[in-house]
């Protein structure tokens, strides 16, 4: 475990409920300090804190939409007075919306992908200039499983995780030079409220058949970014790795 007063940063955006949470305990445990971000739900946020504090790390809430330039200047200047290095960014905040194609407004799908897709973009342009300073740093884009099929009802939301997986692509080309990794996690449906708006029933037949043979777990999917951002993880570059429970 790090000495508390030398913790580097990781900040995972929506990071105070389902996949977040347990990325932001992982990465407590792993020795970082975590600024858990959320956009609205403040019990939660003082939920994740107190978790990470009870088990001995450190943790501070930060409330910002990651989609508004402000909000993300407020919460970037939030890390820089903390006076420690920005080692990991996970970009995890984002929305499911579930509809045919033909049937999604088209202001649905511009809020699904400023959600998934821009708010990763205004966090990385900030991380980035923050980690170049230490030549050193890692950023994780939580991705889905979506974006590397076609799922009947998933336009949108597919369409937004395709796009963040080429851009995990092309920064991890560009950015490997200057000591940063940059890879991505796409999971399959996982055990959180997200798929509280889907449909359930369809949901868990569709894992029934996996051969793993159930939804995946949050704790799952953070073990995986836990080993990602690791410093001896050098050659994983440019990465969409799916966590799929075996599904072809």
């Amino acid at each position: 475990m790090t000495e508390a007063n030398s913790r580097p940063i990781a900040l995972v955006t929506g990071g105070t409920r389902g996949i977040g949470r347990a990325i932001s305990l992982r990465l407590a445990a792993d020795g970082y300090h975590v600024i858990a971000n959320y956009k609205s739900r403040l019990p939660e946020a003082e939920e994740t804190c107190r978790l990470i504090l009870d088990a001995g790390g450190e943790a501070t809430a930060v409330q910002a939409d990651v989609t508004v330039k402000e909000d993300v200047q407020r919460l970037f200047n939030e890390i820089r007075s903390l006076r420690r290095p920005l080692r990991v960014l996970i970009n995890n905040a984002g929305r499911l919306y579930e509809a045919l194609f033909a049937l999604t407004p088209a202001d649905q799908f511009f809020h699904i992908m400023q959600a998934n897709l821009m708010g990763a973009v205004l966090c990385s342009q900030a991380a980035i200039r923050l980690m170049l300073a230490e030549h050193r740093g890692s950023i994780i884009n939580i991705s889905s499983t979506a974006s590397l099929r076609a799922p009947l009802g998933l336009s949108a939301y597919a369409a937004s995780k395709a796009a963040l997986n080429s851009l995990t692509r092309t920064m991890a080309r560009e950015l490997v030079s200057k000591g940063i990794r940059v890879n991505a996690v796409a999971p399959s449906w996982t055990e959180t409220e997200m798929i509280e708006g889907a449909n359930l029933e369809a949901v868990r037949e569709a894992a029934r058949r996996l051969p793993l043979g159930r939804l995946n777990t949050p704790e799952e999917i953070a073990t995986a970014v836990s080993m990602l951002v690791r410093d001896d993880m050098t050659a994983m570059i440019g990465q969409v790795v799916p966590l799929d429970g075996g599904g072809a």
